[in-house]
């Protein structure tokens, strides 16, 4: 009787649900393809949360359709939202997945887009060797297959990578070549951009007159495209050529500018640099607590976003106020760490800022020869290079410390060297003054002279008109009088009869949109009666749904042992039983088999109402057959249940046959021997025990007294392999824990790195449970899975664990 019931159940619930089972795969490409381009929007518009939720959302759909391009595209997006999260480990790891994708699916152009973005990533970390590798592939791609943007966009990269590792030359020849194409595609932006790397390359070489006329040009450029984010980049560069003239208060004026846009956008690296920069002109007016303040405010977000360089400037501005504190012990660690990571960083300019100023701390303690080998070591790393403003300050340290030492040769060597650097500093100014002084007086001077030419002809001109003019005036004026009379009367008796006609269209116009709005309101009100029909069916279908998923859920419930038949068979027990939807396909199973006490655990084929029916068709046959006497052994219940399912399904092995089954662990304990008899298909189960153990073929251990039982490898289905299955016997002690468990948890997606929890890691959590009380473990499993599979993750499957203590 039970079976027919639990047979017309699984008839009706197939036959409910089987057309939208069915369909669940059948995804259309082309609205992956709409929701590719929404993820971009949104990550242009810097809403990264909605951007995440949305790329794995197409990841799954692409991977149910096979759509490879759309699962590529999907990681692409998926590293953009991390990396604007600044989850910068998982960016790399979803943009590496995407250029293998793109790489298979041999999309080139795809493929520069996603080295230029892995380049970024990794110059943003100040990774510029790594940033360099991808950049050149970009580089090689696009220019084989003609690809101006993606190369444009691969040497504008790289030529950044080349001025953080201090080759100006290399990166001004990338940025030219960049700025030429981005000219020729009337790329505004992109030459913006561009424009904006060149004038801090000049910057950094104490060109401040060319490195704000490059500035401002990017600032126009952003600014006619309304571009925030180019708008607060531009902003700060100037604030910094400001802070670097000792104009402190224009400098602050545009640092706070470039600040609140980057709180406007949620710029969380922006934001952190500009309370650096403004730090550093507080630094500079010695206002050393207010620079304090915004360098540690700016210094918590680098630490979140892995910002290496700004960390290292950092640093350096904190050794310059503690140095100027008098706080000598924390100025040299903190400048000490500076130079390390500029170091590691290979950037020249900050290694040798850090340089200088660890001289000057060591110099003001007393320790001369350091500092004085400190400010050598500086003069080495900038005497290839265009520093100027860096050179200045080392030769006019080495005077001063000499004239302090006393040391009149040395000091008069380094002084006439400061002289030099310093006076080519000022002639290069002087002359660009003069030039423009010059060029100025020059250009007043033709428009003066330009304008008075013009003007005596526009004179000449005007003269020779209202002679000429003057009698036609008086002929036009007659003439248009008599036109206007003319005018007036046929204009009155044009509108008389205009006024007439219009008057009759409208009264038939009336009539006709009378007519047409009843039968509009006829009309709505049909469809509006057939939507309420159509709303109301739907409800009931739904509620009818519903209500015969929770009836499935009930059964299932029902016949999973109680908690009142767990406690009659086990000293101590707990279970975890959490199917992915209201019914699930893994169950557990307790009974007596002939003497002994038999107890499984068991996952079957897919999760849901299938799963459902195939748990519900499992307990019932393992409960029928323990009612023969031939069949109470773990082995031979299993080949018993393996039989019954191909005779159920009506497995044969053809093509079109299913493959439905289960894979379980079962065991069989003996109260009076103590023996454990286990038999498995794909399913192990863990032991904890302070005894030793001796391994074998079938017996692993794991750690300190974690014992693993190995199942046969085939299920209790039709399989290519249906050998007998194997025993394996194990004497329990007072103590021990017995786990069993599916795959549903190892198989748990989660974690920063968004992967599967994994079978070392189940044992792991499994080993470190031994000697907690039952309820204990059950909430250290529960906490670990909630943990793992975070607020973000989906639960992948049913998910089943049962702890059990025998004796």
């Amino acid at each position: 009787m039970s079976r027919l019931f639990l047979f017309g159940v699984f008839c009706f619930l197939s036959f409910s649900f089987g057309p939208s089972i069915q369909a669940r795969g059948q995804l259309d490409t082309s609205k992956i393809n709409g929701k590719i381009k929404t993820v971009k929007s949104l990550i242009d518009s810097r809403d990264f949360h909605t951007a995440q939720q949305l790329s794995h959302e197409i990841i799954n759909n692409s991977q149910e359709s096979n759509y490879l391009s759309g699962i590529a595209w999907g990681k692409y997006y998926l590293a953009d939202a991390y990396f604007g999260l600044s989850g910068v480990d998982s960016a790399l790891f979803w943009m590496q997945e995407a250029i293998r994708g793109f790489i298979y699916t041999q999309d080139f152009e795809s493929q520069i887009s996603a080295y230029n973005r892995m380049g970024n990533y990794l110059l943003r970390t100040d990774s510029n060797d790594s940033s360099s590798l991808y950049f050149n592939k970009a580089i090689t791609i696009a220019t084989e297959i003609n690809d101006s943007v993606g190369l444009a966009n691969a040497q504008h990269g790289l030529g950044k990578a080349m001025a953080q590792m201090g080759l100006y030359a290399e990166s001004m020849d990338l940025y030219t070549q960049a700025l030429a194409i981005r000219e020729r595609l009337n790329d505004d932006i992109g030459i913006a951009s561009v424009l904006n790397n060149i004038g801090i390359i000049f910057w950094y070489q104490g060109d401040f007159s060319n490195a704000l006329d490059f500035f401002f040009r990017s600032l126009h450029l952003h600014s006619e495209a309304n571009d925030l984010q180019g708008l607060a980049y531009q902003y700060n560069n100037i604030g910094l050529v400001y802070r670097d003239i000792k104009d402190y208060t224009k400098s602050v004026e545009n640092l706070k500018k470039s600040w609140a846009i980057k709180i406007q956008i949620n710029d969380r690296r922006g934001i952190s640099n500009s309370l650096m920069n403004i730090g550093s002109v507080f630094l500079q007016q010695d206002k050393l607590d207010s620079a304090l303040i915004y360098l540690d405010q700016s210094s918590l977000i680098k630490e979140q976003i892995k910002d290496r360089g700004g960390l290292a400037a950092i640093n350096r501005y904190k050794g310059e106020v503690y140095r100027k504190l008098k706080l000598y012990h924390k100025s040299i660690e903190f400048l000490s760490m500076s130079q390390n990571s500029y170091k590691v960083l290979n950037k020249p300019k900050g290694i040798a800022e850090a340089t200088v100023q660890l001289g000057i701390t060591y110099f003001e303690i007393g320790q001369h020869t350091k500092a004085l080998a400190l400010m050598d070591e500086a003069i080495s790393i900038v005497s290839n290079t265009q520093l100027l403003e860096l050179k200045d300050l080392i030769y006019h340290t080495l005077y001063e410390f000499y004239d302090n030492l006393g040391n009149c040769e040395k000091s008069l060597f380094y002084y006439k060297h400061y002289v030099a650097i310093h006076d080519s500093i000022m002639g290069q100014n002087i002359l660009k003054n003069l030039l423009t002084i010059q060029l100025k007086s020059e250009h007043d001077a033709i428009i003066q002279k330009y304008s008075l030419q013009k003007d005596s002809e526009l004179e000449q001109v005007e003269k020779e008109k209202r002679s000429k003019t003057r009698l036609a005036y008086f002929f036009m004026v007659a003439f248009l009088l008599s036109l206007i009379t003319s005018a007036l009367f046929l204009y009155t008796l044009r509108k008389k009869q205009l006024f007439n006609d219009k008057l009759g269209l409208q009264q038939l116009e009336v009539e006709r949109q009378k007519q047409e709005l009843i039968e509009q309101r006829d009309e709505l009100e049909i469809q509006k009666n057939l939507v309420i029909y159509q709303r109301d069916r739907i409800i009931n279908m739904l509620t009818d749904l519903g209500e015969s998923i929770d009836y499935a859920k009930k059964i299932q419930q029902a016949i999973l042992p109680t908690p009142q038949m767990l406690q009659q068979y086990f000293a101590d027990y707990f279970t975890i039983y959490q199917p992915k939807e209201s019914v699930g396909g893994d169950f557990y199973w307790v009974g007596n088999c002939g003497n002994k006490i038999g107890f499984a655990a068991a996952d079957c084929t897919g999760h849901g109402v299938p799963g459902g029916f195939m748990s519900m068709l499992g307990i019932s046959m393992i409960n029928d057959m323990i009612t023969r006497e031939s069949v109470h052994t773990p082995a031979t219940i299993l080949a018993a249940l393996r039989q019954n399912i191909i005779n159920a399904l009506g497995q044969k092995g053809r093509e079109d046959d299913s493959y439905d089954g289960m894979d379980i662990a079962l065991c069989t304990y003996d109260r009076e021997t103590h023996i454990l008899t286990y038999a498995g298909a794909n399913l192990p189960i863990l032991i904890n025990t302070d005894s030793p153990v001796e391994p074998s073929e079938r017996i692993a251990v794991h750690f300190d007294g974690l014992v693993e039982l190995k199942p046969d490898r085939m299920p209790v289905s039709y399989f290519d392999k249906m050998d007998a299955f194997h025993e394996v016997q194990y004497r329990l002690n007072p103590g021990d824990t017995i786990y069993m468990f599916s795959d549903g948890f190892m198989d748990q997606f989660g974690g920063e790195m968004s992967k599967k929890f994994g079978h070392t890691a189940f044992r792991s959590l499994i080993h470190s449970l031994k000697g907690l009380p039952m309820n204990q473990q059950k909430q250290v499993v529960w906490t670990s899975l909630d943990k793992w599979k975070g607020e973000t993750e989906n639960q992948t499957d049913d998910i089943l664990v049962l702890g059990l203590r025998l004796t």
